[in-house]
């Protein structure tokens, strides 16, 4: 038995693979512990939410580990890569016991910071900016 963990865990895409899923549920379990210390009550509040940043995160995992990209990078990379993949799953899926915002109430909000805000315009556009740019360098590196 130990030979054959060994054996496995040997081939570097298998020790990739598993270091990149461990980062992943890490991750999620990071995110967890922190809004839990913040004190919202994710389980509780929804536990379909909860169930679904799960199935949201193993959707990711497998899909990354299934194209073979994992294979060339390195242990730290792969470990941020993971950690960042888990902690996004779940942040963006598990809400846990914020009120979703009718259309009306995110209008208020973002007319609200608008009229407060004279550089709110000039902000965004520099951020928008910025996106673009490193879109337009990205691709320049892939395709270069």
């Amino acid at each position: 038995m130990n030979e054959a963990i060994q054996t496995t865990l040997a081939d570097p895409s298998v020790l990739n693979s598993t270091l990149f899923c461990v980062s992943a549920l890490f991750g999620q379990i990071l995110h967890t512990v922190k809004k839990w210390a913040e004190g919202y009550h994710y389980t509780h509040a929804s536990i379909k939410r909860f169930i679904a940043a799960i199935i949201g995160n193993l959707t990711g995992i497998i899909g990354f580990v299934s194209t073979g990209a994992l294979d060339g990078m390195q242990t730290g990379t792969l470990i941020a890569f993971g950690l960042f993949m888990g902690l996004s799953a779940n942040s963006i899926i598990n809400k846990g016991e914020r009120t979703e915002w009718s259309y009306g109430q995110r209008l208020e909000k973002v007319m609200h910071r608008r009229k407060g805000d004279a550089g709110y315009i000039l902000r965004a556009a520099a951020i928008t900016l910025a996106a673009v740019a490193v879109g337009i360098a990205v691709i320049t590196i892939m395709v270069w």
